[in-house]
Parts: C-alpha cells; sequence; structure tokens
C-alpha cells in the first residue's frame, strides 16, 4: 500500500512540478456549493476525478475476481482513504519545489484548513479509512477488534513509512529538478505549440 502512495506522489511530481492541485494543467475546473462543501478552496478537477475514479476501479478488481464481501470492500475503502492523504504527503516531502519545510498552510493555498501542523483533509481520512474498515463489524460480519485493530495497524504502518522517507529526504535535502527547463524554452515539435 505505502509502495502504491510513493509512486503516486512521484507521478504527480511529474506531472504537476511546482503547481499544486493542477493549477497549471489543461484539464476542466469546477467550483460551485457543492464542490466547497467538499474540496473547501479547491476546484473539482478532471484530472483528480480521472484519477481518482481510476485507482478505485483497480481497488476494486479483486472484488469483481473474487465475488463481493463487506470485509474486502471495508479494506478496499480503508486502503484507498489511506493512501489518498498519504499519497499527497508525500508529494510534499519528495516534491523538489516543496520538501517537508515549505509543507505548511501559508505556502499551500488549496487546504484552507490546517489541524495540527496537517491539512484537515488528512485526518478526516485517517478516520474515514477507520470508519469504514468497522462496517462489517457494524453488520455482524467481523468481530469490531479485528477490524479496529486492522485499521489501526494499517494506519500506523503508513504513517511510520511516511515519517522514514520524511527523515530521509530531509537528511538528503530536497533534490532539485536537474536540467529544468521552462516549458516555453522548449524546442519546436516538443508538445508546446499549443
Amino acid at each position: 500500500m505505502f509502495a502504491i502512495a510513493f509512486v503516486l506522489a512521484y507521478l504527480e511530481v511529474q506531472i504537476e512540478g511546482p503547481n499544486g492541485w493542477a493549477a497549471a494543467l489543461p484539464t476542466w475546473r469546477i467550483r460551485n456549493r457543492a464542490t466547497r462543501f467538499l474540496l473547501g478552496v479547491r476546484f473539482l478537477t478532471g484530472y483528480h476525478l480521472a484519477l481518482n475514479l481510476l485507482l478505485l476501479l483497480f481497488f476494486h478488481l479483486p472484488i469483481v475476481l473474487n465475488g463481493f464481501s463487506w470485509v474486502v470492500e471495508a479494506k478496499v475503502l480503508m486502503y484507498f482513504c489511506f493512501i489518498s492523504f498519504v499519497w499527497d504527503y508525500l508529494w510534499f516531502i519528495i516534491n523538489p519545489f516543496f520538501g517537508a519545510a515549505r509543507r505548511r498552510q501559508e505556502t499551500v493555498w488549496w487546504f484552507d484548513s490546517w489541524w495540527i501542523g496537517f491539512p484537515k483533509d488528512y485526518h478526516l481520512g485517517a478516520l474515514a479509512g477507520i470508519g469504514f474498515r468497522l462496517v462489517p463489524a457494524m453488520l455482524g460480519e467481523e468481530q469490531f477488534t479485528v477490524g479496529f485493530l486492522s485499521a489501526v495497524s494499517s494506519l500506523g504502518i503508513q504513517i511510520i513509512l511516511a515519517g522514514v522517507i520524511t527523515i530521509v529526504y530531509s537528511m538528503m535535502g530536497s533534490p532539485r529538478a536537474i536540467g529544468a527547463v521552462d516549458p516555453k524554452g522548449l524546442p519546436e515539435g516538443r508538445g508546446d505549440e499549443g
């Protein structure tokens, strides 16, 4: 699970660079009452919608292949919640334009509410993941302690691994984009004609 979050963070750093929340990507954006309620100051973007739907589809592959069970569905949704905020956190840590030092409310416009040094969404994602994992217990398909210990241990492992990556990247210094070129300076025929 952590490896997926790390690779997603790395991929998004390559796609977005310094422009978080797809600010410079050619994607549609919607902001209305519903998106403000769900996302705060952030837009709903085509990029984020497509990527998250793709992940949910891949995560549900075991259910498609093996049949539905509340326990497996609960695990899928728990992992999706945990991966979402760990991946986002790692985006800041491994992004050469941010790093641990610039991951704060003053430099990150797309998170408008922070609790205890982290975006509110991270806390809500952790709670939602734990909540999803407890659904089978509420339905009588699993003991409460099994679901709870599964969720807390999975979350703990993700937090520990994210901490290790933070320490490693802090010791290394944030890598800079080597040979970074202003997209306007690319030679003709490199996809910048639009």
